[in-house]
């Protein structure tokens, strides 16, 4: 998870991210149950195809997110962040709102995908202390995975001045930056034709 790409997305962007992330989460984990319940009796095998399934679209909603808004998809996630400093507290009510409208809407198709009622209470009593305890380490599992696969932001850095494409990226980074700014005057022609000669030699 890159914070400084994050620190520079819009709202939008964020709200977008997580809300689209947490819908295709919940859609895949209740998804795959319901259509492991319909394909077999097996417990053992449900089980086991709702695991593979919740682990290959997390891999994937994470990949294709993670730039964007960190791809939390967890509001403990997201309030980890904030106490470790690497979310801006401002920002946590749209993760929050993002991540339980998100959960709710992709409960509601997987649920009509099924053709069952897109909202329902559940039959299934879990109530007691070892069902708590368990959420809380299993929440606390899913954040010390997070954080034990980031990388700090001076880690990057460093990484990134080894490279030896570095003063190009950066120069190129300051050119695109400058092309955002109205009215900007720019040189003509002339100026670049020795830039373009010395990168034929």
């Amino acid at each position: 998870m890159n914070g400084l790409k994050i620190l520079k997305n819009s709202k939008k962007k964020i709200i977008y991210s997580e809300f689209l992330g947490s819908c295709f989460l919940v859609m895949i984990v209740v998804g795959s149950g319901i259509m492991a319940q319909n394909l077999t009796d097996d417990f053992a095998v449900m089980l086991l195809a709702n695991t593979i399934a919740t682990g290959a679209g997390l891999f994937v909603l994470i990949t294709v997110f993670s730039d964007i808004s960190g791809a939390h998809f967890n509001p403990f996630v997201s309030l980890s962040m904030v106490f470790t400093g690497k979310l801006k507290f401002k920002l946590i009510h749209i993760y929050i709102f993002s991540q339980i409208s998100g959960c709710l809407v992709g409960v509601g198709l997987a649920n009509f995908f099924f053709e069952l009622p897109i909202y329902e209470l559940s039959s299934k009593t879990r109530d007691g202390i070892y069902i708590f305890v368990a959420e809380i380490v299993a929440t606390f599992g899913l954040i010390l995975v997070i954080f034990g696969s980031m990388k700090s932001g001076k880690e990057e850095a460093n990484e990134f001045i080894k490279q030896p494409f570095m003063q190009d990226a950066v120069r190129l980074r300051k050119y695109d930056d400058l092309a955002k700014i109205e009215n900007l005057e720019i040189p003509n022609i002339n100026y670049f034709y020795k830039h373009v000669e010395r990168s034929f030699k």
